[in-house]
């Protein structure tokens, strides 16, 4: 009887110190994913799309997901309280952002749907700050960071700004944080033509790997280049310690304990210097300075900075040209479009000053006449304004997609829906875009 007592005991003990032994904690995930489309101006047909569908991977990685879908102004504050509650220190947290995105004196901006953006200062009170994110990322004192930016699109309020810069720019990041951009810093991304953006059609397909997310971040580089035939080139900055693999790291991989990339600091500033050196803002050459006071362009932008101080010389007034252009210095061009759902013919004037000109009518409506004038933006944007007798009926900003301008068609009519309108540079082509739909009337 003693040694059955005995025995008992030890192997009691034995089960005690067994299901004593503490159980690795599961990692804590926590992703804020946001798609915003439904733009007042230029809206996208793609971002909600990216989020629904970076929302429903993540939560089979094993994410806890804050989704939003077309965040108002009103909703800015509450979305990022929301993500903060949710973090806890050592929680590994991803942020996925799809939409338009915009740059002021090397500051990202992520416009609420619903804002009324009339110069650079409306930008920050209607608007999602990536300084905001990464502040929180910060405070919360989690163990890694990963942020995704599918937003490197056209600034849709160009036109009103004093300066103009294109894509997004770099960002300080939080130790521990590896940020990834559709593209590089300065350049702009398309929005896509299938179900998702380009870049984010790559992620999600790397996003069951069981490689380091440095490796699959590289693929997703290589894959979207070969794709858009060198045009859009993903980029990547920061670092993490450690391993982190989306669908768990594989035996033999190795921890990450280097930059993600290799940043030269002379790509950085010659990408900052890219976006600001057509600008007729003197404070974004002042930025420049600031940041790189013994920069490569530092008598360029000094330079600069002395135009804006002198005073515009006198100028001869040219003398008054013949209202017929002369064939050597513009382009008349015969295309076909739509407005909406109605195809329509126009006569567009390309003058050698970047103007335009010209009128366009609906072949179902023969009495009834539009003129437009214009600019040539360059970089494949266009703005028009449609006139009916002597007042503005309707403004539109237009981008070259394929071989035709797509773009939002704002109607000053109450009640009037706004359509999107495409003209056609080439009759082969049979492609229209109306509220993301493709419509063929041939």
């Amino acid at each position: 009887m003693p040694k059955i007592l005995h025995t008992i005991i030890q192997i009691s003990f034995i089960l005690c110190t067994i299901f004593s032994v503490p159980v690795e904690a599961k990692e804590l995930r926590v992703a804020l994913v946001i798609g915003n489309a439904t733009y007042e101006t230029s809206p996208l047909a793609n971002p909600v799309n990216d989020a629904d569908d970076m929302a429903e991977k993540l939560r089979g990685l094993g994410f806890e997901v804050i989704k939003h879908n077309n965040i108002g102004m009103r909703e800015i504050g509450s979305v990022l309280s929301e993500f903060r509650s949710k973090l806890k220190a050592g929680a590994v947290a991803l942020v996925f952002y799809a939409g338009h995105g915009i740059q002021i004196k090397g500051e990202n901006y992520f416009p609420a749907v619903d804002a009324k953006i009339e110069t650079e200062e409306d930008v920050p009170n209607q608007s999602i700050a990536i300084r905001q994110i990464m502040d929180i990322l910060d405070d919360s004192k989690t163990s890694l960071n990963l942020v995704f930016l599918d937003a490197c699109r056209n600034n849709p309020y160009s036109r009103s700004f004093r300066s103009a810069a294109n894509g997004l720019a770099r960002v300080s990041a939080p130790t521990g944080t590896l940020i990834s951009y559709a593209t590089r810093p300065g350049s702009v991304a398309a929005d896509g033509e299938g179900r998702n953006g380009l870049y984010t059609s790559k992620l999600l397909n790397q996003m069951g790997s069981r490689e380091q997310i440095e490796l699959s971040l590289k693929n997703v580089v290589s894959e979207v280049k070969a794709a858009s035939l060198g045009k859009q080139e993903p980029w990547m900055e920061g670092s993490i310690e450690g391993e982190f693999c989306f669908a768990g790291c594989a035996e033999n991989s190795a921890p990450a304990t280097t930059p993600a990339a290799d940043i030269d600091p002379a790509t950085i500033e010659l990408s900052f210097w890219d976006s600001i050196k057509n600008s007729d803002n003197p404070e974004d050459f002042r930025a420049y300075l600031t940041k790189y006071p013994n920069g490569q362009f530092e008598s360029l932008a000094h330079n600069r900075l002395e135009r804006f101080t002198q005073a515009p010389a006198p100028r001869t007034q040219p003398p008054v040209k013949s209202a017929e252009p002369s064939p050597t210095q513009t382009a008349t061009k015969s295309l076909t479009g739509n407005v909406g759902k109605l195809k329509a013919i126009y006569n567009l004037t390309w003058n050698q000053d970047g103007t335009i000109h010209g009128t366009y009518r609906y072949p179902k409506r023969p009495d009834t006449h539009y003129t437009l004038t214009g600019k040539d933006l360059g970089n494949g944007n266009i703005q028009l304004t449609e006139y009916t007798g002597n007042a503005i009926s309707a403004t539109c900003n237009l981008s070259l997609q394929g071989n035709c301008y797509v773009g939002q068609m704002n109607k000053n009519y109450r009640n009037r829906l706004d359509f999107e309108q495409s003209i056609y540079r080439a009759t082969g082509l049979r492609r229209s875009v109306s509220h993301g739909l493709v419509i063929d009337w041939h």
